[in-house]
């Protein structure tokens, strides 16, 4: 998620979008009250919850610049797999005293069970802690890292042919749209494994095309159009497919999804519109995203950790009664103090863990 050779506003603007997307998707209002379905709730849903899209988009930028594939694990071992071991340790024995308002000493017991429990999802490659369902992204993402090979080779495919790439287009698109069709039985895409990965690879090889040709985007105004277009109307055609599903099913919120050709227009659609620009920002603008925008991996580790923190104390309450139940103020609100908390959050860990290397330069 944080590409520290990549100073290009643009993406660094994108990446503050997924991570405002993410945060929204988790502190978002349920799409059903009393059993109905509420049309502004659900189209809140649609708007924020392709943020993990953006990040696999991003992803796919960057994917095949390098060859060094060693390196690149060496990498993902101290830039992902190392902060994922050591909140999940923290959240684990911490959790329920963060989270619950148990003693400590409580929070840091756990019967045989506890761990038999995490031994089996980590051997499954899940998730292993409560209250960190976002945590699915970094595992799925460490396995996107790892089939670089695969995919590796499907680009080399591709580069030898124009129209194979436009090919590769139509299948992606048309496996997507037949996947959801089937009500995600083709692929079985989720948030788990090899299922995962699959859906997350779609993303990857879209986003390396799209920024491959991202100059055909930049400074050009029908494809801005187009671009903010796709992005608003998919939306909102979701918004009433969801709503329709829901009446049907209180439980099918598959079109929601960030695996769904809804998805996948919304976020090309928001990819497309935003590479219509030159840049984002200028002067302290421009320093102040690509500053954020190298944050927003520790800002997606930490958010939901500082949302369930809020929750406990009943901040999402208060904010919801003080704005008189308004969807979209209370998502604005929130989005905006969980985001803030977590860029400080982000802001003391690299303070830390750039520390050494400041003493170091000190005694120069």
């Amino acid at each position: 998620m944080n590409k520290k050779k990549s100073r290009d506003t643009t993406v660094e603007f994108m990446r503050i979008i997924g991570a405002i997307m993410v945060i929204g998707t988790h502190i978002k209002l349920g799409n059903l009250a009393k059993g109905v379905p509420v049309f502004s709730h659900i189209l809140a849903s649609c708007f924020v919850g392709d943020g993990v899209a953006v990040f696999w988009m991003i992803l796919g930028f960057f994917y095949f610049r390098s060859d060094n594939y060693g390196k690149r694990l060496k990498s993902l071992v101290k830039s992902i797999l190392l902060p994922l071991f050591i909140y999940s340790a923290i959240v684990f024995f911490l959790g329920d005293w963060l989270f619950e308002g148990t003693s400590i000493a409580e929070s840091i017991s756990h019967s045989a069970e506890d761990y038999r429990k995490l031994l089996t999802n980590l051997l499954s490659w899940r998730n292993v802690v409560g209250n960190s369902g976002h945590l699915w992204f970094l595992y799925t993402y460490v396995l996107t890292v790892i089939i670089w090979p695969a995919l590796k080779g499907i680009k080399v495919f591709i580069s030898q042919n124009s129209k194979r790439e436009k090919w590769l287009v139509v299948i992606l698109f048309a496996a997507v749209t037949l996947n959801y069709l089937s009500e995600n039985k083709l692929f079985a895409f989720s948030h788990y494994s090899i299922n995962a990965v699959a859906a997350a690879s779609v993303y990857v090889l879209l986003g390396d095309i799209l920024y491959e040709h991202r100059d055909t985007f930049r400074d050009n105004v029908k494809w801005r159009i187009a671009g903010i277009l796709a992005f608003i109307c998919v939306n909102v055609l979701r918004a009433f497919v969801q709503k329709e599903c829901l009446i049907i099913d209180s439980k099918n919120t598959l079109p929601i999804f960030w695996y769904t050709p809804f998805a996948l227009v919304a976020v090309c659609g928001l990819i497309i519109f935003l590479f219509s620009f030159s840049g984002i920002g200028e002067g302290r603008g421009r320093a102040a995203i690509l500053h954020i925008g190298s944050r927003t991996f520790y800002i997606y580790l930490l958010h939901y950790a500082i949302k369930n923190v809020l929750n406990r104390f009943g901040v999402n309450k208060a904010i919801l009664n003080i704005v008189n139940d308004n969807c979209y103020a209370y998502m604005t609100l929130y989005i905006a103090l969980i985001f803030v908390l977590s860029l400080l959050g982000a802001e003391i860990i690299c303070f830390i863990v750039n520390l050494p290397t400041r003493r170091r330069e000190s005694r120069l």
